[in-house]
Protein backbone atom coordinates (compact mmCIF):
# COMPACT_ATOMS: atom_id res chain seq x y z
CA UNK A 1 0.00 0.00 0.00
CA UNK A 2 1.26 3.68 -0.91
CA UNK A 3 1.46 6.30 1.85
CA UNK A 4 -1.52 8.42 0.60
CA UNK A 5 -3.91 5.14 1.22
CA UNK A 6 -2.63 4.28 3.98
CA UNK A 7 -2.71 7.88 5.51
CA UNK A 8 -5.53 9.66 2.83
CA UNK A 9 -5.03 13.42 4.83
CA UNK A 10 -1.50 12.84 4.21
CA UNK A 11 -1.34 14.93 0.53
CA UNK A 12 -3.47 17.17 1.87
CA UNK A 13 -1.63 20.86 0.90
CA UNK A 14 -0.76 22.94 3.99
CA UNK A 15 -3.07 25.69 4.76
CA UNK A 16 -1.66 28.99 4.42
CA UNK A 17 -1.92 31.62 7.46
CA UNK A 18 -5.09 34.62 7.43
CA UNK A 19 -5.20 37.34 9.29
CA UNK A 20 -7.69 37.10 12.58
CA UNK A 21 -8.28 39.65 15.10
CA UNK A 22 -4.92 39.88 17.33
CA UNK A 23 -7.76 39.64 20.84
CA UNK A 24 -8.79 36.28 19.65
CA UNK A 25 -5.57 35.27 17.98
CA UNK A 26 -3.94 35.81 21.40
CA UNK A 27 -6.74 34.17 23.83
CA UNK A 28 -6.63 31.11 21.55
CA UNK A 29 -2.84 30.58 22.34
CA UNK A 30 -3.38 31.29 25.83
CA UNK A 31 -6.65 29.05 26.33
CA UNK A 32 -4.53 25.97 25.01
CA UNK A 33 -1.71 26.63 26.80
CA UNK A 34 -4.48 26.31 29.66
CA UNK A 35 -5.62 23.20 28.65
CA UNK A 36 -1.91 22.03 28.26
CA UNK A 37 -0.91 22.75 32.03
CA UNK A 38 -4.52 22.21 33.50
CA UNK A 39 -5.47 25.51 34.45
CA UNK A 40 -8.71 26.88 33.11
CA UNK A 41 -10.22 29.94 33.57
CA UNK A 42 -14.24 28.96 33.96
CA UNK A 43 -15.11 32.49 34.05
CA UNK A 44 -13.64 32.74 30.46
CA UNK A 45 -15.87 29.93 29.37
CA UNK A 46 -19.66 30.30 28.36
CA UNK A 47 -21.90 28.53 31.65
CA UNK A 48 -22.90 25.99 29.59
CA UNK A 49 -19.49 24.70 28.65
CA UNK A 50 -18.44 25.49 32.20
CA UNK A 51 -21.14 23.40 34.00
CA UNK A 52 -20.91 20.39 31.30
CA UNK A 53 -17.11 20.02 31.59
CA UNK A 54 -15.66 17.96 34.44
CA UNK A 55 -12.34 18.54 36.70
CA UNK A 56 -11.42 15.31 35.74
CA UNK A 57 -11.85 16.34 31.75
CA UNK A 58 -9.43 19.04 32.10
CA UNK A 59 -7.02 16.91 33.38
CA UNK A 60 -7.35 14.30 30.82
CA UNK A 61 -7.43 17.05 28.23
CA UNK A 62 -3.96 18.63 30.03
CA UNK A 63 -2.41 14.65 30.00
CA UNK A 64 -3.53 13.99 26.70
CA UNK A 65 -2.34 17.83 25.19
CA UNK A 66 1.27 18.45 27.43
CA UNK A 67 2.29 14.81 26.18
CA UNK A 68 2.73 16.37 22.40
CA UNK A 69 5.28 19.11 23.46
CA UNK A 70 5.65 22.51 23.25
CA UNK A 71 3.95 24.33 20.37
CA UNK A 72 7.21 25.42 18.04
CA UNK A 73 4.53 27.11 15.67
CA UNK A 74 0.78 28.26 15.59
CA UNK A 75 -0.97 30.10 13.04
CA UNK A 76 -5.03 30.86 12.23
CA UNK A 77 -5.93 29.39 8.57
CA UNK A 78 -9.86 29.10 8.80
CA UNK A 79 -12.61 31.32 10.88
CA UNK A 80 -16.41 29.89 10.61
CA UNK A 81 -18.95 32.12 11.67
CA UNK A 82 -22.33 30.31 12.98
CA UNK A 83 -25.17 31.56 14.92
CA UNK A 84 -22.92 29.65 18.30
CA UNK A 85 -20.30 32.14 17.44
CA UNK A 86 -16.94 32.20 15.50
CA UNK A 87 -14.73 29.36 15.80
CA UNK A 88 -10.83 29.93 14.66
CA UNK A 89 -9.12 26.82 12.98
CA UNK A 90 -4.93 26.75 13.98
CA UNK A 91 -2.21 24.75 12.38
CA UNK A 92 -0.16 24.06 15.13
CA UNK A 93 3.20 22.00 15.14
CA UNK A 94 4.75 20.10 17.98
CA UNK A 95 7.78 18.02 17.80
CA UNK A 96 5.36 14.74 17.78
CA UNK A 97 3.51 16.16 14.63
CA UNK A 98 1.10 19.14 13.02
CA UNK A 99 -2.45 18.93 14.82
CA UNK A 100 -5.09 21.50 14.56
CA UNK A 101 -6.41 23.33 17.23
CA UNK A 102 -10.01 24.65 17.05
CA UNK A 103 -11.13 27.46 19.43
CA UNK A 104 -14.27 29.01 19.35
CA UNK A 105 -16.50 32.05 21.13
CA UNK A 106 -19.87 32.51 21.29
CA UNK A 107 -21.28 36.57 20.62
CA UNK A 108 -20.51 37.35 24.21
CA UNK A 109 -16.63 36.38 23.97
CA UNK A 110 -17.04 33.61 25.92
CA UNK A 111 -15.55 30.12 25.06
CA UNK A 112 -17.75 27.76 23.69
CA UNK A 113 -15.84 25.43 22.28
CA UNK A 114 -12.73 23.63 21.46
CA UNK A 115 -11.02 20.50 19.88
CA UNK A 116 -7.07 19.35 19.21
CA UNK A 117 -7.21 17.09 16.14
CA UNK A 118 -4.65 15.72 13.99
CA UNK A 119 -7.71 15.01 11.13
CA UNK A 120 -11.37 14.27 10.90
CA UNK A 121 -11.43 11.12 12.58
CA UNK A 122 -8.70 11.41 15.13
CA UNK A 123 -8.94 13.88 17.86
CA UNK A 124 -7.18 13.94 21.43
CA UNK A 125 -10.39 15.93 22.30
CA UNK A 126 -13.21 17.88 21.35
CA UNK A 127 -15.24 20.06 23.45
CA UNK A 128 -18.54 21.88 22.37
CA UNK A 129 -21.84 23.47 23.48
CA UNK A 130 -24.61 24.29 21.15
CA UNK A 131 -27.92 25.81 21.88
CA UNK A 132 -30.70 23.91 20.05
CA UNK A 133 -34.26 25.12 19.94
CA UNK A 134 -36.69 23.41 18.18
Amino acid sequence: MSQSEVFPYANIPEPLPIPVDPAIDQRAKDFLQAVTLGRIDRASLNEQLSTIWPGTGIAAAAEQAAALGTAEEMFAFEQRTTAEGVATFYRVRYPSGIWTWVFSVDQAGRINGFSLRRGPGYKIYDVWVRNVTY
